[in-house]
């Protein structure tokens, strides 16, 4: 008996004594990887700065974290107001630095987004336009990328489709008259002349509260479509005017209008108004229905979009622009601002918004641009058609 449980005691201080040889299957080492969100949240750009935003905040909640070689790596989303002046915006670019960001996403005003490009470039820091139009950004250097079409780009393609839309019919163009407004249909007018259009023109004052009178002029100069550059909110009462009147023509504009409140000011009588876009967002379908819930149940989300359910091209593309960042860290297997500045040039990824690849200059390749309609019946933008971009060469 004694040796029986002499034995057992063995046997039992033998298996103790495994036991506590074994290894415990180590957890996974987390790291923290900072996302800077550079964009203008006050000033001027505020509704496009916002949009923009939300478009990498809902991006994020679908893909908070990733795992790169075994190791799981959490997303901190790092955001920071460039405001509406060079100096905020690089006040706001020194921030993004300090935090030790590994790549910015933003801005949409071009011209801050030009200020600040020096200091990410000297840090080695990836920055990706959304909304970006100016011509020079993608011509910073390597470390610069840019997913819209470039001001000119949208001009010569949106007056090519209204040249073959209208056979080559006189354009109306209504206009405020200073600033940035007044620049954007100086380059409406030239690239419809370029075509060899005629162009019919009246600046609106800002102050000015009956806009009917200018739609009845086109109809005198017997245009045969009319182009707003206007601010959102005068477009947006543009809209509601024309609408009310049974505006039969044809009314453009470019990106800026993709607007929520321009539909919503309609009352649904039928005006064809379109916004060039650079590219398809779809109107319903699990990103459109998934943002939807997202604006539904995040009351902060909503009041990014203006307190409207509905999606714009630069929520999408904001959206596109982090989940190209999400697959360029897969594709390098790394986190390291370093690599993704290398890998970045070469990372393609098909989005809500289409195939994201960039060509030799940082410029994502495009080969047609978009139209959305203003559904004056849903108070919502729908997608209408595409036009190609080489038949505005």
């Amino acid at each position: 008996m004694k040796k029986i449980i002499s034995l057992m005691l063995a046997l039992a201080l033998a298996l103790t004594m495994a036991a506590c040889g074994e290894k415990k299957p180590e957890a996974p080492l987390r790291h923290t990887v900072r996302i800077g969100v550079l964009e203008p949240l006050t000033g001027k750009c505020t509704p496009e700065g916002r949009r923009e935003l939300l478009g990498v905040r809902y991006a994020h909640s679908l893909t908070p974290s990733l795992t790169l070689n075994r190791e799981e790596y959490d997303m901190e989303l790092v955001v920071a107001d460039c405001g509406s002046t060079v100096q905020s915006a690089i006040e706001a670019a020194a921030y993004l630095v300090e935090q030790d960001v590994c790549v910015v996403i933003g801005a949409y005003d071009s011209e801050l987004s030009l200020a600040v490009g020096p200091m990410f470039e000297e840090n080695g820091i990836a920055l990706i336009g959304v909304g970006c139009t100016g011509d020079a950004l993608t011509g910073m250097g390597s470390y610069a990328f840019r997913l819209c079409l470039t001001e000119q780009q949208e001009f010569d393609a949106l007056a090519a489709l209204i040249w073959d839309r209208s056979s080559g019919a006189p354009l109306y163009i209504m206009s405020q008259a200073e600033g940035e407004w007044s620049e954007l249909s100086a380059r409406m007018r030239s690239a419809y002349e370029g075509l060899g259009g005629t162009v019919f023109q009246d600046e609106v004052r800002t102050d000015a509260e009956d806009l009917s009178i200018y739609f009845q002029r086109s109809e005198t100069f017997r245009c045969h479509s009319v182009f707003l550059s206007l601010s959102p909110a005068m477009t947006a009462l543009a809209a509601h005017q024309a609408d009310a009147m049974g505006f039969s023509l044809p009314v453009y504009g470019t990106h800026r209008i993709d607007d929520p409140r321009v539909p919503a000011a309609m009352s649904g009588n039928g005006l064809r108004l379109y916004a060039t876009v650079y590219c398809r967002i779809p109107d319903g379908g699990s990103y459109a229905e998934g943002l939807r819930a997202y604006l539904e149940e995040d009351e902060e989300a909503l009041q990014l979009n203006g307190g409207f359910l509905g999606n714009s091209t630069l929520t999408a593309l904001a959206g596109d622009a982090y989940d190209l960042v999400m697959e360029t860290m897969r594709s390098a297997g790394s986190a390291d601002k370093a690599d993704l500045l290398a890998r970045l040039p070469a990372v393609s990824w098909r989005g809500t918004s289409g195939l994201l690849r960039f060509d030799d200059s940082g410029s994502a390749k495009w080969e047609s641009i978009w139209l959305r309609r203003a559904d004056g019946s849903s108070g919502v933008w729908r997608m209408d058609s595409s036009f190609p971009l080489e038949s505005a060469e």
